[in-house]
């Protein structure tokens, strides 16, 4: 079986290819990769990348304003997004797959697990080794744009309460860091500092980006703003949290940081607090999967998959 991937950015690719290293490292031939692997569990064989004419599946993207759902008779159709929106189309496949609850064709699929799993990072999270050394620098944000009202708030409070190291384009005052996200380098630049900012653009369940796995990964303290139920996934006790913008909850962070900061051992405690609520990811790829199987299964009837 094969499946033909449409509508994904530019450095999504077959997974054949080798080019890792791009500033969309979340959307290589690795991710892609993924997509095989989570595509092959549900139909109980091999699905490989094909052709328009050639493949059985279709997976799309949010990145294009068109679609090829009507191009041909697919066995099943996919939409992934790694965005908090799907595309105008999204009712019309068999499942829409990322920031959204496990309901009828919607399948929940964070973006911050397709990261993790194709970087191989779960079995980190769940057992990551202890942290002994406290990192030389105090807080880092790497921010592309300036987008989110909320977070730009965040920050300039942030800001006037810290010394900042803004390393992204966004109010960079320091050398813009120009490593891939969460490459090698870029994860030991991460691990220089107690504090990452790691926030999202906006606030929707579900929608948990890469965002918070710089900091977890790199075993330094992130500070989250954006999916309400983040504490689903990551336990509350291993990062700083604002539950929402107001004056309170700000001042409540800043107060977090502030000790994370000047107290070594409040650091400490807190980077060796397990990554994951109850010790273990809730939602795996094979999760995913599982829901996928079961939604065809209720929507269409396992012999008669056909595009809806």
């Amino acid at each position: 079986m094969k499946v033909f991937y449409h509508g994904f950015c530019d450095a999504f690719g077959p997974p054949d290819e080798s080019d890792y290293h791009t500033r969309s490292p979340f959307v290589t031939s690795r991710a892609a990769a993924v997509f095989l692997k989570l595509l092959s569990n549900v139909f109980q064989e091999e699905v490989q990348y094909g052709s328009l004419d050639e493949s059985d599946l279709l997976i799309e993207s949010v990145f294009s304003n068109e679609t090829c759902l009507d191009k041909k008779n697919w066995k099943c159709t996919f939409l992934w997004s790694g965005e908090s929106t799907f595309n105008r189309f999204h009712e019309r496949y068999t499942n829409v797959l990322g920031a959204t609850k496990t309901t009828g064709c919607y399948i929940a699929f964070p973006f911050f697990l397709l990261c993790a799993t194709e970087r191989h990072w779960v079995e980190r999270m769940e057992s990551f080794p202890p942290i002994t050394i406290v990192p030389p620098k105090d807080i880092v944000v790497i921010v592309s744009n300036g987008g989110s009202l909320e977070r730009n708030l965040f920050l300039y409070h942030l800001s006037q309460a810290f010394h900042v190291d803004f390393a992204g384009g966004y109010r960079n005052n320091v050398p813009q860091i120009q490593h891939p996200f969460c490459s090698d380098a870029f994860n030991q630049f991460v691990s220089q500092y107690k504090v990452i900012i790691t926030m999202e653009n906006t606030c929707k369940e579900e929608y948990i980006t890469e965002k918070i796995l710089h900091g977890m990964v790199n075993g330094t303290v992130p500070v989250y703003w954006g999916a309400p139920n983040v504490t689903d996934y990551f336990n509350e006790d291993r990062f700083i949290r604002l539950p929402d913008m107001s004056n309170q909850s700000i001042a409540n962070a800043l107060e977090k940081i502030k000790t994370v900061l000047e107290d070594d051992q409040a650091w400490l405690t807190m980077v060796n607090q397990p990554i994951c609520a109850g010790g273990r990811l809730k939602r795996t790829l094979t999760h995913v999967a599982d829901d996928i199987k079961q939604s065809i299964h209720q929507l269409l009837g396992s012999n008669t998959l056909q595009h809806k």
